[in-house]
């Protein structure tokens, strides 16, 4: 379940940065600097679940976890988004 929640985290953190990025391309980064405070959030929980989980952050994550739910399993909540 910890592996399910941190990989929602990656999807979130993922998304918010897309979205700062459309943000400040169109000149608004007042609202910017909201969502990257937001994103922030998100990494400090994606850490918390990390040091949990017992992921050295030294090593990439992300592919680490689309390893456990690859593309066809129905933990990849990749396709639900």
């Amino acid at each position: 379940m910890l592996l399910q929640d941190l990989q929602l985290e990656y999807d979130g953190i993922r998304r918010y940065l897309k979205r700062i990025s459309q943000l400040e391309s169109l000149g608004l980064y007042d609202l910017a600097q909201q969502v990257r405070e937001i994103a922030a959030e998100e990494q400090e929980h994606a850490h918390d679940l990390e040091i949990a989980l017992g992921i050295d952050r030294r090593h990439p994550v992300i592919p680490h976890l689309e390893k456990v739910y690859p593309e066809n399993s129905k933990y990849n909540f990749n396709k639900r988004f």
